[in-house]
């Protein structure tokens, strides 16, 4: 066995990917056929095999995959020894629709599932896993903030930025408690109408090449003991 771990690191920004190759396995392939009635939903469509896509899919699948060929591959070994994110593989990535895949039609996202960006995201660490994370951290993690927890106005400011142009950054991780959310010492502490945050954050991903940021901080320091 063989493992390697790669780190792509630029100011504030820490993508570390451990690549490992394992001698292949012969695994016996298993179709699972679930009714519908079975999951306590009861129409006449009987859900398919859960280990085949459809067609759509399957062609969300096949697209990353060239895009992620012709667009982040030639690139790879030029980002590793600069340790940077190339801008032109970011704008593939909003080009093809692969930046708001989750975010409604009508905030201009692709309005698809979960899975599809599961898709995505796999698609892209076949090539190079630090485009993934960089990809997976803005689809599944500050797309979906802004879709559950935003008002109505920052869903209408940011949204569409988020579909098409911007890079979102997720600012959890701190030195001392690592991403443990409940022991982070960075507070906010409201003064008026806006809070003031007070602390320091540590590998934070997408932070040099973001446009918004999401910084995670304790409303309530007296709490934490």
């Amino acid at each position: 066995m063989f493992s390697k771990v790669l780190c792509r690191l630029v100011p504030r920004t820490l993508s570390c990917i451990q690549r490992r190759t394992t001698p292949s396995l012969a695994l016996p392939s298993r179709k699972l056929s679930i009714q519908a009635s079975d999951l306590g939903v009861h129409n006449e469509r009987a859900i398919g095999p859960v280990d085949v896509l459809s067609s759509e899919e399957q062609m969300l699948k096949d697209t990353v995959a060239k895009v992620a060929a012709e667009k982040v591959l030639p690139l790879v070994s030029k980002m590793d020894s600069e340790s940077e994110m190339d801008p032109s593989v970011i704008q593939a990535m909003f080009d093809n629709g692969l930046m708001g895949v989750e975010i409604e039609a009508e905030y201009g996202g692709t309005d698809s599932s979960f899975f599809a960006s599961i898709l995505v995201i796999e698609e892209l660490a076949k090539v190079d896993p630090s485009v993934s994370v960089m990809c997976d951290v803005h689809n599944t993690l500050i797309n979906n903030i802004f879709r559950k927890y935003a008002s109505q106005e920052l869903k209408e400011k940011y949204l569409p930025q988020l579909a098409t142009n911007m890079l979102g950054s997720f600012c959890l991780s701190e030195v001392e408690s690592g991403s443990d959310a409940f022991a982070m010492k960075t507070a906010a502490v409201q003064k008026g109408d806006s809070f003031i945050l007070n602390g320091t954050k540590m590998w934070i991903s997408n932070s040099a090449e973001a446009g918004v940021f999401i910084v995670f901080a304790n409303a309530n320091p007296a709490a934490v003991s």
